[in-house]
Protein backbone atom coordinates (compact mmCIF):
# COMPACT_ATOMS: atom_id res chain seq x y z
CA UNK A 1 0.00 0.00 0.00
CA UNK A 2 1.45 3.76 -1.09
CA UNK A 3 1.66 5.88 1.67
CA UNK A 4 0.41 9.40 0.49
CA UNK A 5 2.79 11.79 0.39
CA UNK A 6 2.57 14.40 2.64
CA UNK A 7 1.14 18.02 2.07
CA UNK A 8 3.21 20.46 0.99
CA UNK A 9 3.67 23.42 3.11
CA UNK A 10 4.10 26.36 0.68
CA UNK A 11 5.83 29.25 1.63
CA UNK A 12 4.38 32.80 2.85
CA UNK A 13 3.45 35.29 -0.09
CA UNK A 14 5.16 38.63 1.16
CA UNK A 15 3.47 41.73 0.35
CA UNK A 16 5.00 45.00 0.61
CA UNK A 17 2.77 47.98 1.44
CA UNK A 18 3.55 52.04 2.19
CA UNK A 19 0.95 53.25 4.99
CA UNK A 20 0.32 56.88 5.86
CA UNK A 21 -1.63 59.05 7.57
CA UNK A 22 -3.63 62.21 6.38
CA UNK A 23 -1.18 64.45 6.89
CA UNK A 24 1.19 61.94 4.80
CA UNK A 25 3.42 61.05 7.88
CA UNK A 26 3.95 57.44 9.92
CA UNK A 27 0.90 56.21 11.40
CA UNK A 28 1.58 56.61 15.48
CA UNK A 29 0.59 53.21 16.30
CA UNK A 30 -0.71 50.39 13.59
CA UNK A 31 -2.16 47.14 13.99
CA UNK A 32 -2.86 44.31 11.49
CA UNK A 33 -7.33 44.58 13.00
CA UNK A 34 -6.78 47.75 10.93
CA UNK A 35 -6.39 46.16 7.07
CA UNK A 36 -8.47 43.51 5.67
CA UNK A 37 -6.61 41.41 2.13
CA UNK A 38 -8.79 40.22 0.16
CA UNK A 39 -8.12 37.87 -2.84
CA UNK A 40 -11.02 38.06 -5.59
CA UNK A 41 -13.17 39.46 -3.18
CA UNK A 42 -13.04 36.23 -1.01
CA UNK A 43 -10.87 37.35 2.78
CA UNK A 44 -7.27 35.71 2.20
CA UNK A 45 -5.93 33.45 5.36
CA UNK A 46 -4.86 34.44 8.01
CA UNK A 47 -1.95 36.70 8.03
CA UNK A 48 1.18 38.89 9.67
CA UNK A 49 1.63 42.57 9.41
CA UNK A 50 5.75 43.22 9.50
CA UNK A 51 6.55 46.59 11.25
CA UNK A 52 8.81 48.94 10.28
CA UNK A 53 11.53 49.39 13.76
CA UNK A 54 11.21 45.37 13.62
CA UNK A 55 12.47 44.26 10.49
CA UNK A 56 15.94 44.86 8.71
CA UNK A 57 14.79 46.81 5.50
CA UNK A 58 17.49 46.28 2.56
CA UNK A 59 17.92 48.87 -0.65
CA UNK A 60 19.09 48.99 -3.50
CA UNK A 61 19.62 53.26 -4.36
CA UNK A 62 19.64 53.18 -8.21
CA UNK A 63 21.03 56.55 -9.75
CA UNK A 64 20.71 57.44 -13.17
CA UNK A 65 24.21 58.45 -14.80
CA UNK A 66 23.23 58.87 -18.77
CA UNK A 67 23.66 62.61 -18.49
CA UNK A 68 27.63 63.68 -18.12
CA UNK A 69 26.99 67.21 -16.26
CA UNK A 70 29.71 68.06 -13.36
CA UNK A 71 26.92 69.09 -11.19
CA UNK A 72 25.04 65.82 -12.27
CA UNK A 73 28.48 63.57 -10.86
CA UNK A 74 28.53 65.86 -7.46
CA UNK A 75 24.88 65.03 -6.96
CA UNK A 76 25.36 61.48 -7.48
CA UNK A 77 27.54 61.36 -4.83
CA UNK A 78 25.70 63.10 -2.37
CA UNK A 79 22.83 61.15 -2.76
CA UNK A 80 24.58 57.95 -2.46
CA UNK A 81 26.58 59.51 0.80
CA UNK A 82 23.21 60.30 1.74
CA UNK A 83 21.15 57.45 1.53
CA UNK A 84 23.87 55.41 3.37
CA UNK A 85 24.17 57.46 5.97
CA UNK A 86 20.43 57.51 6.81
CA UNK A 87 20.20 53.79 6.16
CA UNK A 88 23.45 52.59 8.19
CA UNK A 89 22.25 54.51 11.41
CA UNK A 90 18.92 52.52 11.51
CA UNK A 91 20.82 49.43 11.42
CA UNK A 92 19.50 48.88 7.51
CA UNK A 93 21.67 47.60 4.88
CA UNK A 94 21.62 49.86 1.73
CA UNK A 95 23.78 48.89 -1.84
CA UNK A 96 23.70 51.32 -4.55
CA UNK A 97 23.89 50.96 -8.49
CA UNK A 98 24.29 53.10 -11.06
CA UNK A 99 22.77 52.85 -14.53
CA UNK A 100 23.01 53.78 -18.15
CA UNK A 101 22.45 50.86 -20.66
CA UNK A 102 24.66 48.71 -18.37
CA UNK A 103 24.42 49.08 -14.62
CA UNK A 104 27.63 49.03 -11.59
CA UNK A 105 26.28 48.20 -8.49
CA UNK A 106 28.26 48.17 -4.97
CA UNK A 107 29.80 44.73 -3.24
CA UNK A 108 29.00 45.88 -0.40
CA UNK A 109 27.16 47.69 2.34
CA UNK A 110 27.46 51.55 1.47
CA UNK A 111 30.22 53.44 2.62
CA UNK A 112 32.08 56.64 1.18
CA UNK A 113 34.65 54.91 0.15
CA UNK A 114 32.68 52.31 -1.55
CA UNK A 115 30.96 54.59 -2.92
CA UNK A 116 34.43 56.69 -4.60
CA UNK A 117 35.23 53.78 -5.98
CA UNK A 118 32.19 53.13 -7.65
CA UNK A 119 31.98 56.67 -9.21
CA UNK A 120 35.75 56.25 -10.19
CA UNK A 121 35.31 53.41 -12.51
CA UNK A 122 31.83 54.53 -13.97
CA UNK A 123 31.22 56.48 -17.40
CA UNK A 124 28.85 58.91 -16.99
CA UNK A 125 27.28 58.76 -20.19
CA UNK A 126 25.24 56.66 -22.72
CA UNK A 127 21.54 55.79 -22.99
CA UNK A 128 19.43 54.41 -20.36
CA UNK A 129 18.00 50.84 -19.65
CA UNK A 130 15.93 51.75 -16.14
CA UNK A 131 14.03 48.83 -16.85
CA UNK A 132 16.90 46.25 -17.05
CA UNK A 133 17.86 48.18 -14.03
CA UNK A 134 15.37 47.55 -11.75
CA UNK A 135 15.09 44.28 -12.57
CA UNK A 136 18.65 43.38 -12.08
CA UNK A 137 18.17 45.22 -8.83
CA UNK A 138 15.56 43.35 -7.97
CA UNK A 139 17.90 40.00 -7.93
CA UNK A 140 19.86 41.71 -6.23
CA UNK A 141 17.66 42.03 -3.17
CA UNK A 142 16.86 38.37 -2.89
CA UNK A 143 17.61 36.81 0.29
CA UNK A 144 17.02 32.78 0.81
CA UNK A 145 15.22 33.10 4.60
CA UNK A 146 12.88 36.29 3.49
CA UNK A 147 13.46 37.82 6.82
CA UNK A 148 14.44 41.19 5.67
CA UNK A 149 11.88 44.05 3.89
CA UNK A 150 13.12 45.16 0.21
CA UNK A 151 13.05 48.43 -1.29
CA UNK A 152 14.28 49.86 -4.51
CA UNK A 153 14.99 53.77 -4.76
CA UNK A 154 15.35 55.16 -8.39
CA UNK A 155 16.42 58.85 -8.60
CA UNK A 156 15.96 59.36 -13.02
CA UNK A 157 13.70 61.41 -15.15
CA UNK A 158 12.41 58.01 -15.82
CA UNK A 159 13.22 58.30 -19.50
CA UNK A 160 14.38 54.79 -20.64
CA UNK A 161 15.67 54.24 -24.68
CA UNK A 162 17.91 51.01 -24.26
CA UNK A 163 16.11 49.05 -21.59
CA UNK A 164 15.69 45.04 -22.96
CA UNK A 165 13.53 44.27 -20.25
CA UNK A 166 9.74 44.85 -20.55
CA UNK A 167 8.14 46.98 -17.91
CA UNK A 168 5.85 43.65 -17.10
CA UNK A 169 8.85 41.82 -16.45
CA UNK A 170 10.39 44.32 -13.93
CA UNK A 171 7.29 44.95 -11.96
CA UNK A 172 7.31 40.98 -11.47
CA UNK A 173 10.94 40.64 -10.82
CA UNK A 174 10.52 43.33 -7.51
CA UNK A 175 7.30 41.58 -7.04
CA UNK A 176 9.02 38.27 -6.61
CA UNK A 177 11.23 40.17 -4.43
CA UNK A 178 8.34 41.83 -2.02
CA UNK A 179 10.46 45.01 -2.84
CA UNK A 180 9.02 48.43 -3.43
CA UNK A 181 9.94 50.65 -6.12
CA UNK A 182 10.01 54.60 -5.47
CA UNK A 183 11.38 56.98 -6.91
CA UNK A 184 12.36 60.61 -7.23
CA UNK A 185 11.65 61.98 -10.72
CA UNK A 186 13.80 64.52 -11.94
CA UNK A 187 11.45 66.78 -13.74
CA UNK A 188 13.93 70.16 -14.52
CA UNK A 189 15.64 71.11 -17.38
CA UNK A 190 17.88 72.39 -15.42
CA UNK A 191 18.69 69.41 -13.70
CA UNK A 192 19.94 68.17 -17.60
CA UNK A 193 16.99 66.14 -17.30
CA UNK A 194 13.08 66.08 -19.60
CA UNK A 195 11.08 64.62 -16.96
CA UNK A 196 9.18 62.87 -20.11
CA UNK A 197 9.63 59.28 -18.11
CA UNK A 198 7.55 60.02 -14.99
CA UNK A 199 4.51 57.68 -16.59
CA UNK A 200 7.40 55.28 -15.97
CA UNK A 201 8.20 55.95 -12.76
CA UNK A 202 4.38 56.38 -11.27
CA UNK A 203 3.34 52.63 -12.99
CA UNK A 204 6.59 51.52 -10.95
CA UNK A 205 5.50 52.68 -7.93
CA UNK A 206 2.17 51.92 -7.97
CA UNK A 207 2.43 48.40 -9.13
CA UNK A 208 4.69 48.02 -6.57
CA UNK A 209 3.09 49.51 -3.56
CA UNK A 210 6.38 52.23 -3.74
CA UNK A 211 5.80 56.43 -3.92
CA UNK A 212 7.18 58.52 -6.79
CA UNK A 213 8.14 62.34 -5.70
CA UNK A 214 9.32 64.61 -8.31
CA UNK A 215 12.19 67.15 -7.84
CA UNK A 216 12.63 70.23 -9.87
CA UNK A 217 15.95 71.47 -8.63
CA UNK A 218 19.11 70.39 -6.78
CA UNK A 219 17.55 72.39 -3.67
CA UNK A 220 14.48 70.18 -3.86
CA UNK A 221 16.21 67.12 -4.68
CA UNK A 222 17.72 67.54 -0.38
CA UNK A 223 13.81 68.03 0.56
CA UNK A 224 12.66 64.69 -1.50
CA UNK A 225 15.02 62.62 0.16
CA UNK A 226 13.99 64.37 3.43
CA UNK A 227 10.83 63.39 2.72
CA UNK A 228 11.67 59.93 1.24
CA UNK A 229 13.96 59.20 5.39
CA UNK A 230 10.00 59.96 6.81
CA UNK A 231 8.60 57.42 4.30
CA UNK A 232 10.86 54.76 5.41
CA UNK A 233 9.06 54.56 8.65
CA UNK A 234 5.91 53.92 6.62
CA UNK A 235 7.12 50.37 4.70
CA UNK A 236 5.24 47.65 6.10
CA UNK A 237 4.84 44.02 4.95
CA UNK A 238 2.43 41.54 5.06
CA UNK A 239 2.10 38.20 4.83
CA UNK A 240 -0.45 35.12 4.66
CA UNK A 241 0.02 31.60 3.66
CA UNK A 242 -1.75 31.24 0.34
CA UNK A 243 -4.58 28.35 -0.01
CA UNK A 244 -3.39 24.72 -0.95
CA UNK A 245 -3.27 24.47 -4.41
CA UNK A 246 -2.42 27.92 -5.46
CA UNK A 247 -0.74 27.43 -9.14
CA UNK A 248 2.58 29.21 -9.89
CA UNK A 249 0.71 33.05 -11.73
CA UNK A 250 -0.25 35.88 -11.12
CA UNK A 251 -3.10 36.51 -8.68
CA UNK A 252 -4.94 39.96 -7.92
CA UNK A 253 -5.27 41.20 -4.30
CA UNK A 254 -6.89 44.08 -2.65
CA UNK A 255 -5.70 45.11 0.73
CA UNK A 256 -8.74 47.48 2.59
CA UNK A 257 -8.82 49.73 5.38
CA UNK A 258 -12.24 50.75 7.34
CA UNK A 259 -9.47 53.42 9.02
CA UNK A 260 -10.37 57.04 7.23
CA UNK A 261 -7.39 58.48 8.06
CA UNK A 262 -5.03 55.85 6.73
CA UNK A 263 -4.06 55.26 3.26
CA UNK A 264 -2.58 51.92 1.96
CA UNK A 265 -0.33 51.82 -1.11
CA UNK A 266 0.05 47.69 -2.37
CA UNK A 267 0.39 46.10 -5.40
CA UNK A 268 -2.35 44.48 -7.00
CA UNK A 269 -1.09 41.25 -6.40
CA UNK A 270 1.66 38.79 -6.24
CA UNK A 271 3.49 36.01 -8.12
CA UNK A 272 3.29 32.89 -6.51
CA UNK A 273 5.89 30.36 -7.12
CA UNK A 274 9.99 30.68 -7.16
CA UNK A 275 11.75 33.87 -7.65
CA UNK A 276 13.04 34.34 -11.28
CA UNK A 277 16.18 32.88 -12.11
CA UNK A 278 19.40 35.09 -13.60
CA UNK A 279 18.98 33.62 -17.30
CA UNK A 280 15.27 34.57 -17.29
CA UNK A 281 16.51 38.16 -17.45
CA UNK A 282 16.98 37.26 -20.65
CA UNK A 283 13.36 38.00 -21.59
CA UNK A 284 13.70 40.57 -23.46
CA UNK A 285 11.66 43.44 -26.16
CA UNK A 286 13.68 45.66 -28.53
CA UNK A 287 14.88 48.62 -27.76
CA UNK A 288 12.14 51.36 -28.92
CA UNK A 289 14.65 53.15 -31.33
CA UNK A 290 16.73 50.15 -32.90
CA UNK A 291 18.59 47.21 -31.03
CA UNK A 292 21.36 47.03 -28.92
CA UNK A 293 24.21 44.88 -30.22
CA UNK A 294 27.23 43.41 -28.79
CA UNK A 295 30.78 45.29 -29.66
CA UNK A 296 31.43 41.41 -31.14
CA UNK A 297 28.45 41.04 -32.49
CA UNK A 298 28.50 44.63 -34.44
CA UNK A 299 32.66 43.52 -35.39
CA UNK A 300 31.29 40.80 -37.73
CA UNK A 301 29.09 43.34 -39.52
CA UNK A 302 32.18 45.92 -40.44
CA UNK A 303 33.06 46.08 -43.77
CA UNK A 304 35.76 49.21 -43.69
CA UNK A 305 37.28 50.32 -40.73
CA UNK A 306 39.85 52.92 -40.23
CA UNK A 307 42.32 53.12 -38.02
CA UNK A 308 42.68 56.33 -35.55
CA UNK A 309 45.20 58.93 -36.52
CA UNK A 310 48.41 59.59 -33.63
CA UNK A 311 48.23 62.35 -31.79
CA UNK A 312 50.44 65.20 -32.74
CA UNK A 313 51.31 66.22 -29.18
CA UNK A 314 55.25 66.14 -29.24
CA UNK A 315 57.48 64.87 -26.38
CA UNK A 316 54.45 63.64 -24.76
CA UNK A 317 53.37 60.17 -24.47
CA UNK A 318 49.81 59.78 -25.24
CA UNK A 319 47.77 56.44 -24.92
CA UNK A 320 44.57 55.31 -23.75
CA UNK A 321 42.12 52.70 -24.75
CA UNK A 322 39.02 54.97 -25.78
CA UNK A 323 35.38 53.54 -25.68
CA UNK A 324 33.18 54.87 -28.57
CA UNK A 325 29.77 54.93 -28.12
CA UNK A 326 28.17 54.21 -31.76
CA UNK A 327 24.71 54.36 -33.71
CA UNK A 328 24.97 53.03 -37.11
CA UNK A 329 21.93 53.77 -39.82
CA UNK A 330 19.82 51.20 -41.66
CA UNK A 331 22.33 51.47 -44.46
CA UNK A 332 25.23 50.60 -42.20
CA UNK A 333 26.34 54.44 -42.03
CA UNK A 334 27.72 55.77 -38.33
CA UNK A 335 24.79 58.09 -37.80
CA UNK A 336 26.77 59.33 -34.56
CA UNK A 337 29.87 58.43 -32.19
CA UNK A 338 30.88 60.01 -29.32
CA UNK A 339 33.67 59.12 -26.71
CA UNK A 340 32.32 60.92 -23.40
CA UNK A 341 34.80 59.38 -21.08
CA UNK A 342 38.09 59.83 -23.01
CA UNK A 343 40.77 62.54 -23.10
CA UNK A 344 39.33 65.12 -25.11
CA UNK A 345 42.40 64.70 -28.01
CA UNK A 346 42.52 60.76 -28.01
CA UNK A 347 38.40 60.79 -27.79
CA UNK A 348 38.41 63.21 -31.22
CA UNK A 349 40.84 60.75 -32.61
CA UNK A 350 38.83 57.55 -31.99
CA UNK A 351 35.46 59.54 -33.18
CA UNK A 352 37.05 60.43 -36.27
CA UNK A 353 37.89 57.12 -37.47
CA UNK A 354 35.00 55.94 -36.37
CA UNK A 355 32.62 57.84 -38.50
CA UNK A 356 34.63 56.59 -41.82
CA UNK A 357 33.73 52.68 -40.75
CA UNK A 358 31.31 51.23 -42.82
CA UNK A 359 28.67 48.00 -41.54
CA UNK A 360 26.46 45.36 -43.56
CA UNK A 361 22.86 46.79 -42.48
CA UNK A 362 21.89 44.44 -39.69
CA UNK A 363 18.62 42.86 -40.61
CA UNK A 364 15.81 42.07 -38.14
CA UNK A 365 13.03 40.00 -39.13
CA UNK A 366 13.62 41.05 -42.90
CA UNK A 367 14.30 44.41 -42.90
CA UNK A 368 17.21 46.55 -42.03
CA UNK A 369 17.39 48.39 -38.59
CA UNK A 370 19.06 51.07 -36.98
CA UNK A 371 21.76 49.40 -34.69
CA UNK A 372 23.30 51.05 -31.03
CA UNK A 373 27.03 49.47 -30.10
CA UNK A 374 30.01 50.44 -28.78
CA UNK A 375 33.93 50.55 -30.15
CA UNK A 376 37.63 50.25 -28.44
CA UNK A 377 39.99 51.51 -29.63
CA UNK A 378 43.73 51.85 -29.15
CA UNK A 379 44.52 55.56 -29.44
CA UNK A 380 48.06 57.05 -28.83
CA UNK A 381 51.61 56.81 -29.74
Amino acid sequence: MTTPAAPTTLAPVRLPLTITAKDKKAPASLDKRQLESYENDAPTSAFGLRTPPATVLDLNLLIDISGSSRDKINATRKIAERVAETLNARGYRAYVGLFNDEFAFSKTKLSRQEIGSLLGRTCFHGPTALLDAVAAASQLLHDEQGENRHAILVVSDGDDNASRSTMEFAIEAAAREAATVSSINLVSARMGDSGSGGKTLKELAESTGGTRLEATDWDELAKRLDQWERLLDSQYELRFVPPAGTTERFHKIEIRTGDKNLRVTAPGGYYFGPPLKQAELNRTAPAPAGVRLTPEGAQRLVTKMTPPRKPRAQGQQMKESVLVYVTVDKKGRVASASAPCADPALGQLAVEAVQQWRYSPYMLNGRPVQFYTKVVLDVGN
